[in-house]
């Protein structure tokens, strides 16, 4: 999908919105959330979670199960927009 917004101020350029489609590898974060896999699971809770309670760690996991991509376990969507703008 792509979007154009509205021309910015003074400089006349325009801002364009892209997804690009991606997917993240957690697999190791399935398996060894508290060791491999913590980085992964850090940077998709944007924390610490060695910090989560182990009932909250379980839920946490259990949800990414379930959003993991059908028949690719452990491999999850991932899409990223990027703003992309060109000088006049």
């Amino acid at each position: 999908m792509t979007v154009t917004g509205p021309a910015l101020p003074l400089d006349g350029l325009r801002a364009k919105i892209e997804t690009i489609v991606g997917h993240l590898d957690a697999r190791d974060a399935l398996r060894d959330s508290l060791g491999r896999g913590e980085a992964v699971l850090d940077f998709l809770i944007g924390a610490r979670s060695r910090a989560l309670e182990p009932d909250a760690r379980e839920w946490l996991l259990d949800y990414l199960r379930e959003i993991s991509l059908p028949g690719r376990p452990g491999i999850l969507p991932h899409p990223v927009d990027v703003v992309v703008t060109r000088a006049p």
